[in-house]
């Protein structure tokens, strides 16, 4: 969902509701998950250190060489493409600056530039790397004469058959089309490894089980739920008196025999507890696995590190790089599609197009479901552009869905250029009725089943008390059915809603949803779904933008 719809929600909040799960906007952003256009992933800050994870990224084709360097590491990160185009296009600086430290080369090989931000490509020859999970710089700063710009990010890709750790420092642009004099410093590389220690815990009998963990950066773990669903197994969890858990990362893991499993999904949720982490992970795993397997934690740890300190002293020039942007305002009748993204304007830029939007819904009404497709495309002059998932944000908070510009862009009359965009796959949220009744009768600690049509899917509910709290539990065998976001209980004309428990980004593998209502009356209840989720991955919407 939508970060405005968060707003909605808090709104209600504030009126007396609870803020709902549609607050992971909020929760994604913090995480890196939703990301403006300064917080990339693979990137650490110079002032809060955060490690993330190398993750492989399909090759793109490849241009010619920069400094006689091939492409090969740089399109593996997050704008790396693009700011390789850039330059092979004459829209950048091509630099082939070398400095040696520690008895190890670096050479700052380009800077490509847009109104947004400014990214530097990097390379390193070196073939004596310690075994690793994540590297990145102990220390990264770039400044120029107006002095120490803010937020600058590292990437690191190391491509074993060249030798090379390929990089891609980036920071928000303040160069605009002029020219400035800048020095990047790089200190030591820290190379980091995932090291696990045991969890006295039995996976398939671990609800409620806590224990204290040895030699860990968390001091115990307590298993809060656990819902096996097939072969899906989703496990929520606490980690008491986590030390430096942007540095460790510390999450759970499955052995089964030699194979360790790594979570499908995992996520950060939010935690009233001081000093604890709440966190959710879905694995996939068989009964006869799950059988043997056991629990681990595994957290991050130094695993070597390369000492040196490389600065290089450089100058920039972003006149042509601002004067390739184009902007053009879209015709309103051509966008109408009934999404809540309104699309307002088309930027190319030298490192990527913006397809930028309002929120036109920032939350589900009866009979006004929000709705947001899973796929954008963008075809451009007959090439077909893929946005990924999530949204962007410029750095005046506008939104948009963003395309890496590819191989082929060029300084063209882009105001010509036929351009459709393709929305496929809907997923919506949307709002019971006030009205839509469920009757829970008599809840008792035997469990009782009721049944209500949500969208064409029938939703079985099973309920029962546990002590004074009534535990509903919903989920539908339709898989068009995303699920109960959230329900209430309508007791004496008003609402009542259950404990906050939010499913994380990626979801937990099913849509069985279990919710807790605490101190619940006797007798005959009226549940209302409120809020639920459907599917329909054949729905397809073209525009023609011009």
């Amino acid at each position: 969902m939508t970060h405005l719809v968060e707003k909605k929600l808090e709104a209600i909040a504030r009126a007396g509701e609870p803020d709902y799960e549609i607050m992971w906007g909020r929760i994604e952003k913090r995480l890196g998950h939703v990301r403006p256009i300064t917080t990339r992933p693979g990137i650490s800050g110079n002032k809060k250190k955060t490690i993330i994870l190398a993750a492989s990224v399909a090759i793109m084709t490849a241009v010619p060489v920069v400094a006689s360097v091939h492409n090969s590491g740089w399109e593996s990160l997050w704008n790396g493409q693009s700011s390789y185009n850039a330059i092979e296009l004459g829209l950048g600086n091509r630099l082939d600056h070398t400095v040696t430290s520690g008895g190890i080369a670096m050479t700052l090989n380009g800077v490509a530039t847009d109104d947004q931000r400014m990214n530097i490509l990097l390379t390193m020859d070196d073939t004596d790397l310690p075994a690793y999970d994540v590297v990145t710089f102990d220390r990264s700063q770039l400044a120029s004469e107006k002095g120490v710009e803010d937020g600058i990010q590292v990437q690191l890709k190391h491509v074993p058959e060249e030798g090379r750790l390929y990089g891609l420092a980036t920071v928000q642009n303040n160069l605009g089309d002029g020219r400035e004099r800048y020095q990047l410093t790089l200190d030591h590389l820290v190379f980091y490894k995932y090291t696990s220690v045991p969890v006295a815990i039995k996976p398939a009998q671990s609800q409620g089980k806590a224990v204290q963990l040895v030699g860990s950066p968390a001091k115990s773990i307590a298993i809060i739920s656990t819902i096996r669903e097939n072969n899906v197994l989703t496990v929520r969890y606490e980690l008491n008196g986590v030390n430096d858990y942007l540095k460790h990362n510390p999450q759970l893991q499955l052995v089964s025999g030699d194979q360790v499993l790594k979570p499908q999904n995992s996520a950060l949720l939010p935690s009233e507890k001081p000093n604890v982490l709440l966190r959710q992970s879905t694995f996939n795993i068989s009964d006869a696995d799950l059988a043997k397997a056991r629990f681990e934690l595994a957290a991050l740890e130094e695993a070597g590190r390369k000492e040196g300190s490389w600065r290089f002293d450089f100058k920039a020039a972003g006149k042509k790089a601002a004067q390739a942007i184009f902007a053009m305002t879209l015709n309103p009748d051509t966008v109408v599609n009934d999404s809540y993204m309104k699309f307002t304007e088309l930027v190319v830029t030298p490192l990527e197009i913006r397809l930028m939007y309002d929120e036109k819904q920032n939350f589900p009404e009866p009979g006004q479901p929000l709705i947001q497709y899973e796929t954008v495309k963008l075809i451009a002059d007959g090439r077909e552009l893929d946005s990924g998932t999530g949204f962007n944000t410029t750095e005046d908070g506008r939104y948009y869905r963003r395309f890496e510009l590819p191989s082929w862009y060029e300084q063209k009359a882009w105001g010509s250029v036929p351009i459709q965009v393709i929305l496929s796959g809907q997923k919506a949220q949307e709002r019971a009725e006030a009205d839509h009744a469920v009757t829970l009768a008599q809840p008792s600690a035997s469990k009782k089943t009721a049944t209500t049509e949500q969208h064409g899917a029938t939703v079985t509910f099973t309920y029962y008390k546990d002590g004074k709290d009534l535990m509903v539990e919903s989920a539908s065998d339709n898989p068009l059915f995303g699920g109960i976001t959230q329900s209430y209980l309508n007791i004496n004309g008003e609402r009542m809603f259950p404990e906050l428990n939010p499913t994380p980004p990626g979801g937990n593998g099913t849509n069985r949803k279990v919710e807790r209502y605490v101190n619940v009356p006797n007798g005959d209840l009226t549940l209302n779904p409120f809020l639920y989720v459907w599917f329909d991955p054949k729905a397809t919407t073209v525009l023609q933008l011009q």
